[in-house]
């Protein structure tokens, strides 16, 4: 999210530059004299100035995204960082309907890597139960269901008319 300092923010929705136009949107003061926004750009070579349907299509894009990003960088389970990609999300629900599907045959510990802290390093967890892997499995669908309804939040409540073509 871009940031601006100072007293009072100035938020223009389409600005240009020598090379691009940049739109912003989502604007959220938070009262301690900050400001912050998303932006999208678009190089002047493609198009000058970008239609209000492209402006959709490309802000749509960067709120899809961002939610994507969030819902595999952002869960924290324990403490522990959780990265909860494709391939990391089928491995733990393999794992988790075995167990509960055969739970004669799905022996406890099992250890899975949950992903990686701030410097790098793996971070790992031992689960030790069905019924701790069924709350991390559970807490990890109710996370990407939160960040999937935030996006869909997001879209519904944007405002298209700053962006909309004005006569001149």
């Amino acid at each position: 999210m871009a940031k601006m300092h100072g007293p009072k923010a100035c938020f223009v929705p389409i600005r240009e530059n020598a090379t691009q136009v940049i739109v912003s949107y989502d604007f959220k003061a938070d009262g301690k004299k900050n400001a912050y926004w998303q932006e999208v750009y678009f190089n002047k070579n493609r198009t000058a100035k970008p239609s209000l349907e492209q402006i959709k299509q490309a802000v749509i894009a960067d709120i899809d995204a961002r939610t994507d990003e969030k819902s595999e960088k952002g869960y924290v389970w324990q403490d522990k960082p959780v990265t909860l990609n494709w391939e990391n999300r089928q491995n733990f629900k393999a794992v988790h309907d075995a167990a509960a599907m055969y739970p004669e045959q799905v022996t406890f510990p099992k250890t899975f890597k949950l992903g990686t802290d701030e410097n790098g390093a793996d971070v790992y967890h031992q689960f030790e139960s069905m019924e701790e892997l069924a709350q991390f499995y559970l807490g990890g669908l109710a996370w990407i269901e939160q960040c999937v309804e935030e996006g869909w939040q997001k879209k519904a409540a944007m405002d298209w008319s700053p962006y909309e073509p004005k006569d001149e």
